[in-house]
C-alpha cells in the first residue's frame, strides 16, 4: 500500500545539526539555548529538541503491582483526603467516597504539616467506631497524616483492630511515620539519629507483631518540598531519610529486605507534568541503587504522589482543578502507586463534598477514560523524558552521596546544610514568580476581580482534651528498658485502653524546639506574598465597598494601545489594583480630566514607544496637575534615553516584564491607602 502521508525525501534524513542551523536563522543572532533552552532549579537545561543521543543512563526498574491491571482493578490507589472534624460528618464523606470509586483515605490528624489547616479530631477506640461505621476497607488503602501525635494514633488504631471487624480493617496503606522530616519542620531534630527513629522502629515491630497491614514508615518529599525544595534536593533528602529509617530498623533487629519493605516512599506532585513524571522515575532508580548496594534488589517500594500544597492557589481557586488534572497525568506517566490529589478549595478551608468529588473524579477519568497508568513506564521512548530522569538522578545522587559524607540526613540538617540547600531554590521561586518569569494562572496572570470564594464545609468545634499524669509517662520509659522490641508501643497501647486520649499523650510527648529554624517555612504557599495584596484590596473592599484601582491612561488608537493596557491591567489586579480606562485619549488634557473624574490616586500610562516620544511626558505632568500621587509608564529603561534628559523625574516607576510585582505593588497600595 503506497503512504500518503511519506515525508519528503529532504526531510526524512535530516539531522540534529540541520535543524538547529535552519532554526538559528530564525532567532535574529541568538542561539537555541539562548532563546528557547528554559533551566530547571537544579539547572538541567531543558532543549526544544531531543534525540536518541541524550538518552544515557541505567534502565529504569519497573514497579510490578498494578501494570496492566485486571478487570475491576486501578492501575494506582485514587486516595481520598478526609480532613472534617466533625467524625459524623466525616465518616458520611467517608461512605460517599468509598463508594463513588476512591481505593482509600488519607486520614489528616493533625495540622502541623498543613495541607489546608483542619484535622480530625480521633482520641477514643469509640471515635475511630464511629468514623468507620458502614465503611468497608478491607480492599482499601488508609494513610495517616504525620505529626508528633503520630506514635500515639497508631496506638489508638492499633487498639481499634483489636476491637473491630475484619471489613473495617485496611488491607493496605501506612502509617507515614517520618520522624526525620517531622521534627525538622517543627525544629524539635535532635542529633541522635538512633534516638530520633527508636520509638518509631519500637511501634514498627508492635504493630507487625499485631498483624497490621500497613507499612510504618514514609520517607516523605512532601515536607522538603513545601519547605522549597528543587526536585533533586527532594529525592536526594527523601532517598538519604529512607536510608535512615532502613539503618535504623536493622539496628533495631530487622533483616534488611523487611527493613527496606517497612518503608514506603512519597513525593510531591504539581502540574510541570514532564519533571513530575521524570521525578517519579528517578526515584525507582535511585531506590533501586541503593537496594542493590545493599544486597536486597528484589524489594518492591511503593511510591505515593501527594498533590503539592505549596502550589495550591488561593485566588482563582477553580484553576486548582487544571492543576490536579496535570498532577494526576504526571503521576499515571511516572507510575505511583497511589494518587492523593487536594481539592481545588483547600487553601480557603474545608472543602464541601463537590470539591472533594471532583478531586475523585479527575483521577478516575485519568484511569478509565483516558487509560494512563495501564502500561510499563509509558514515559520509555521519550528521548526528553528519558534524558530528564537521568539527570535529576544524577544530581540527586550527588547530593546525597554529600549528605552521607557528612554523616547522614540528620547531621546534614543540624549543621544547616539542608537549609541552605533550600533557601537557595525557595528564593528563585519566588523571584521567579515576583518578576513574571514564572506565571501562576489566576494569581499572576488573568487575575479575576470579581471571583466568588468558594462554597465550603461548615466547622465543629473538636472536643478538648485530657491531661496525662506523669506517672503515665513514666510507664512508657520503663516499658521494656531501653529495647526495640514493641514493649514500649505496646505500654503507650495500653494507657490509650485504659482512658488516656491522643491529644494529652501527644502533649506529653512532644519533644521541645531544639533550634529556632532547622528548615524554611513549610506553611507559606509559594503565592503567598502576592495573595496577601490580593487580601489588602479584600479588605479595603469590606470596609468601604470598592477596590484599590489605578486610572489606565491609554494614548492613541486601540492599535496603539490595546497590547501595554491589557497587559497593565493583569499587572495591578494581580495584586488586587482594580485597573480604570474608558478607552484611549488624543491629548494629555483627555487623559487628565478622565483621570480626575475616576476617583482613582494613582495613574499608568499606556501606549507605543513612538507615542510616548511625543506624549508621554506631557500627560504626565498633566496627571501629576489633575492629582496623581504616582504615575507609572509601560515602558522598558532604554525608552528614558529618548524621552531626555530628566525624562525619569515624571515618572514613578517603569513597568514591565521582570518588574517585581509583591514590591511595586505593595509600594503602590500603600500610595493609595496614603490617599
Amino acid at each position: 500500500m503506497t503512504n500518503k502521508f511519506q515525508l519528503p525525501e529532504e526531510l526524512q534524513h535530516s539531522t540534529k545539526q540541520e535543524w538547529r542551523s535552519l532554526v538559528e536563522k530564525t532567532l535574529n543572532g541568538k542561539s537555541i539555548e539562548q532563546a528557547l533552552a528554559t533551566t530547571t532549579a537544579d539547572e538541567i537545561v531543558i532543549q526544544p529538541l531531543y534525540d536518541q543521543s541524550d538518552v544515557s543512563g541505567e534502565a529504569l526498574p519497573l514497579k510490578e503491582s498494578s501494570i496492566n491491571p485486571e478487570p475491576g482493578e486501578r492501575p494506582w490507589d485514587i486516595i481520598e483526603l478526609i480532613d472534617i472534624p466533625d467524625i459524623s460528618a466525616a465518616n458520611a464523606q467517608i461512605n460517599r467516597s468509598l463508594n463513588s470509586g476512591a481505593s482509600g483515605l488519607w486520614l489528616s490528624l493533625n495540622t502541623e504539616i498543613p495541607y489546608g489547616g483542619s484535622a480530625l479530631s480521633l482520641e477514643t477506640v469509640a471515635d475511630y467506631k464511629a468514623l468507620f461505621d458502614g465503611a468497608d476497607l478491607s480492599a482499601k488503602a488508609l494513610y495517616f497524616s504525620n505529626g508528633h501525635n503520630s506514635l500515639a494514633n497508631a496506638a489508638l488504631f492499633s487498639a481499634y483492630m483489636k476491637e473491630a471487624e475484619a471489613r473495617a480493617l485496611p488491607a493496605k496503606g501506612s502509617f507515614c511515620f517520618d520522624p526525620i522530616g517531622l521534627n525538622s519542620a517543627a525544629n524539635t531534630l535532635g542529633t541522635d539519629e538512633a534516638e530520633t527513629i527508636a520509638p518509631y522502629c519500637d511501634a514498627a515491630i508492635a504493630l507487625r507483631q499485631a498483624g497490621s497491614k500497613l507499612t510504618p514508615f514514609m520517607a516523605s518529599g512532601r515536607i522538603w518540598q513545601q519547605a522549597g525544595a528543587s526536585e533533586a534536593t527532594e529525592l536526594a533528602l527523601t532517598l538519604a531519610a529512607y536510608i535512615s529509617y532502613a539503618r535504623a530498623l536493622e539496628a533495631a533487629g530487622e533483616d534488611t529486605k523487611s527493613a527496606f519493605a517497612a518503608i514506603d516512599v512519597s513525593l510531591a506532585a504539581n502540574s510541570d507534568i514532564f519533571l513530575v513524571t521524570a521525578k517519579l522515575r528517578a526515584m525507582r532508580l535511585l531506590l533501586s541503587k541503593v537496594q542493590n548496594a545493599s544486597g536486597a534488589s528484589a524489594v518492591t517500594t511503593k511510591i505515593m504522589a501527594e498533590m503539592s500544597w505549596l502550589d495550591m492557589s488561593r485566588t482563582d481557586p477553580e484553576v486548582n482543578m487544571l492543576r490536579a488534572t496535570a498532577a494526576t497525568v504526571a503521576a499515571g506517566l511516572g507510575n505511583a502507586d497511589a494518587l492523593l490529589l487536594l481539592p481545588f478549595s483547600t487553601a480557603h478551608g474545608i472543602s464541601n463534598s463537590a470539591a472533594r468529588r471532583l478531586a475523585l473524579n479527575t483521577q478516575i477519568i485519568a484511569q478509565e477514560e483516558s487509560h494512563i497508568g495501564t502500561v510499563k513506564d509509558p514515559a520509555a521512548g521519550s528521548w526528553y523524558i528519558e534524558s530528564l530522569t537521568a539527570e535529576l538522578a544524577e544530581k540527586a545522587w550527588a547530593i546525597f552521596r554529600d549528605i552521607e559524607k557528612d554523616g547522614g540526613l540528620i547531621s546534614a540538617i543540624n549543621a544547616g546544610t539542608v537549609r541552605e540547600l533550600i533557601t537557595a531554590s525557595i528564593a528563585e521561586a519566588v523571584k521567579a514568580i515576583a518578576t513574571g518569569k514564572r506565571e501562576i494562572t489566576g494569581t499572576t496572570v488573568f487575575p479575576n476581580l470579581e471571583e466568588k470564594a468558594p462554597e465550603l464545609m461548615a466547622l465543629t468545634t473538636a472536643k478538648p482534651s485530657e491531661e496525662i499524669t506523669a506517672a503515665d509517662i513514666s510507664s512508657l520509659d520503663t516499658a521494656d528498658g531501653g529495647a526495640q522490641n514493641g514493649a514500649r508501643f505496646e505500654a503507650m497501647e495500653a494507657l490509650i485502653s485504659s482512658g488516656s486520649t491522643v491529644s494529652a499523650l501527644t502533649k506529653a510527648l512532644v519533644p521541645e524546639p531544639v533550634s529556632d529554624e532547622l528548615l524554611p517555612s513549610i506553611s507559606t504557599r509559594i503565592t503567598s506574598d502576592i495573595e496577601a495584596l490580593r487580601q489588602v484590596s479584600d479588605a479595603a473592599l469590606e470596609a468601604t465597598g470598592k477596590r484599590p484601582s489605578v486610572f489606565l491612561a491609554n494614548l492613541g488608537s486601540p492599535a496603539e494601545f490595546t497590547a501595554r493596557a491589557t497587559w497593565a491591567k493583569s499587572y495591578f489586579e494581580t495584586g488586587g489594583i482594580k485597573a480604570l480606562t474608558t478607552g484611549g485619549y488624543e491629548t494629555s488634557k483627555d487623559a487628565a480630566t478622565a483621570f480626575s473624574q475616576s476617583g482613582a490616586t494613582i495613574a499608568c500610562i499606556c501606549s507605543t514607544d513612538a507615542k510616548y516620544e511625543a506624549e508621554a511626558i506631557a500627560t504626565a505632568k498633566a496627571l501629576h496637575q489633575a492629582g496623581a500621587k504616582a504615575v507609572y509608564l509601560v515602558a522598558r529603561p532604554s525608552l528614558l534615553k529618548a524621552l531626555g534628559e530628566g525624562a525619569e523625574e515624571n515618572f514613578h516607576a517603569l513597568l514591565f516584564k521582570g518588574t517585581d510585582i509583591t514590591t511595586t505593588l505593595g509600594e503602590a497600595h500603600s500610595l493609595i491607602a496614603a490617599g
